[in-house]
C-alpha cells in the first residue's frame, strides 16, 4: 500500500497563499528538554510590555488541558526537588484574566486544581532540523510566534510532588480539555501553522540517568508538521503511513488511540539460525499513544508471554529484578502492532519495534534497564516513551480547531528514526 502523504495538504495551502499574495505560515518547532526524565517544551505567557513569563511544561498526548502552577503552589505544594519548577503569576501580567471557574484533575501521578485563566501565548521555535551528515539537529536563531490568547488552568493546589516541570501542555484532542484549555485553540489556526499535525522527535536523550538527571537533548516538537519536517529524522525508505484514530468507549474523540487488530512477534535465538514467530490473542484491545507516560503498559494476560519473546524471565522482573541493558539489546526480537489504515479501512499499517528499541537504561543504576512491559489490568495498551522514543511520531486532530472547525476524525503515524538519532540503548 502506498503511504498517505502530508505533502498534498501542505502544497495546496502554499499554492493558495501564493495565489492571494499571502505569506504562508511556517511550522513551529520547539526544542525538547529533559529534566528528571520529564520531557518538556517552553511556553511563554504574557506580553512584551512586561517581562514575559516562560514556563517549562511537560507535553502530553494523553491529556488535554494546559495547566501551570501559580507562585504560591510552586513554593508550598509538594515537590520532590530542591530546584524551582517555575510558575505563572497572573497579577504580574496586564493581559492575564482569571475566571471563577475551578477545575480539578486526577492523574496517575497526583491531583491538581485551579482556576481557568487566559493570557497571550508565544511559542519560541529553535529551528532544529537534523542535517544530512548524521551530526544531529543544528541550533539556529530562535523565532517566536504569537498564537494569541489561550486558556489554561492556573493551579493553586497540586499533590504531584514528582513532577519536575511547572505543569502540562496537553496535546490530546480538545474535547478532553475542560474549560476550553486546549493549546489547539490558539495554535490550530490557518494563520499560525500550515497543517493541523503535531510531529515529535523525543530526542537522543530518551530519559534521565541516575548519573545525569538533566541531560542535553536534541528533541523537537513541531506544530504544523509535514513530510518536510519529518524527513530529516526518519530512516531511509521510511514514510508517513497514517493510522486510523478511534473514539473512546463513550463515542468521543478524547485520546489518540487506535484498535490493535494484530500483535505478532519474531525471535531469533543467539545460538541458532532459526526464527520463532507467533501472535497473541487480543480481546478488543486498543493502543493509547501517550507521550506523558514513561513506559509501555500491556494487558496483564499477555505480559509474561511478551517477556518470553525478548528472553527476559517474568518472575525475575515481577520480584524487582533489574535486567542488564547489555542482555536486553543482545536479543534479536521484534514486536509488530497492526492497525487499521486511516486512508482505507480495509488496509492495515504495521508498526514494528525491536527489543533494542525498547531498552531504556537507568533503572536505579545506569547499566540496568527499566522493565520493558508493565502489567495493566486492562485489555488495552498504553504506549508511552519506551515505545515512542524510536519513532518520529505524528498526531493530527484533523481540523483547524482555533478557526472553529470541529474535530471529527483523528489519525497518528509512526516512522522509524535514523539510527544515529535514536537514544542509546546502553548507557555509555
Amino acid at each position: 500500500m502506498a503511504p498517505v502523504s502530508l505533502s498534498l495538504s501542505l502544497s495546496l495551502s502554499l499554492s493558495l497563499s501564493s495565489l492571494f499574495g499571502m505569506v504562508a505560515p511556517a511550522p513551529i518547532s520547539l526544542p525538547i528538554g529533559v529534566v528528571e526524565s520529564y520531557h518538556y517544551v517552553n511556553l511563554t505567557l504574557g506580553t512584551t510590555t512586561t517581562p514575559p513569563q516562560s514556563v517549562k511544561l511537560e507535553f502530553d498526548t494523553g491529556s488535554g488541558p494546559i495547566w501551570v502552577l501559580d507562585p504560591y503552589c510552586e513554593k508550598s505544594c509538594k515537590s520532590s526537588y530542591a530546584f524551582p519548577r517555575g510558575s505563572y503569576n497572573v497579577s504580574a501580567s496586564p493581559t492575564g484574566k482569571q475566571t471563577q471557574q475551578y477545575i480539578s484533575i486526577s492523574y496517575l501521578g497526583g491531583y491538581i486544581g485551579g482556576y481557568v485563566t487566559s493570557d497571550n501565548a508565544t511559542l519560541c521555535a529553535a529551528a532544529c532540523a537534523a542535517d544530512g551528515s548524521g551530526s544531529g539537529p543544528q541550533q539556529q536563531q530562535p523565532k517566536c510566534t504569537d498564537v494569541g490568547a489561550v486558556r489554561f488552568i492556573d493551579v493553586t493546589y497540586s499533590s504531584w510532588s514528582s513532577l519536575a516541570t511547572a505543569g502540562f501542555l496537553g496535546l490530546s484532542p480538545p474535547a478532553q480539555a475542560d474549560g476550553g484549555t486546549s493549546i489547539y485553540s490558539g495554535v490550530a489556526r490557518k494563520s499560525v501553522v500550515p497543517t493541523t499535525a503535531v510531529g515529535i522527535y523525543l530526542g537522543s536523550a530518551s530519559s534521565s540517568l541516575p548519573s545525569n538527571p538533566n541531560p542535553t537533548n536534541d528533541g523537537v516538537l513541531t506544530f504544523g508538521a509535514s513530510d518536510e519536517t519529518a524527513g530529516p529524522y526518519v530512516a531511509k525508505g521510511e514514510a508517513i503511513q497514517w493510522i486510523h484514530g478511534d473514539r473512546d468507549y463513550q463515542g468521543n474523540l478524547t485520546l489518540f488511540m487506535s484498535k490493535v487488530v494484530g500483535l505478532s512477534y519474531s525471535t531469533k535465538a543467539a545460538s541458532s539460525s532459526s526464527v520463532q514467530t507467533g501472535s497473541f490473542n487480543l480481546n478488543n484491545s486498543y493502543a493509547i499513544f501517550d507521550t506523558g507516560a514513561s513506559q509501555l503498559s500491556t494487558p496483564a494476560s499477555i505480559t509474561q508471554a511478551l517477556y518470553s519473546t525478548i528472553g527476559v524471565n517474568y518472575t525475575f522482573i515481577s520480584h524487582g529484578g533489574r535486567p542488564l541493558c547489555t542482555d536486553v539489546v543482545a536479543v534479536d526480537a521484534n514486536l509488530t502492532f497492526t492497525f487499521v489504515s486511516a486512508s482505507n479501512p480495509s488496509s492495515f499499517v504495521n508498526v514494528t519495534v525491536s527489543a533494542r528499541d525498547l531498552a531504556t537504561p537507568g533503572y536505579t543504576e545506569d547499566q540496568y534497564c527499566w522493565p520493558v512491559f508493565n502489567d495493566w489490568q486492562s485489555n488495552n495498551f498504553l504506549l508511552g516513551q519506551t515505545f515512542l522514543k524510536s519513532f518520529y511520531s505524528v498526531f493530527d486532530i484533523g481540523a483547524f480547531y482555533g478557526d472553529g472547525e470541529p474535530v471529527t476524525q483523528t489519525r497518528m503515524a509512526f516512522a522509524k528514526l535514523r539510527e544515529d538519532l535514536k537514544p542509546k540503548a546502553v548507557a555509555a
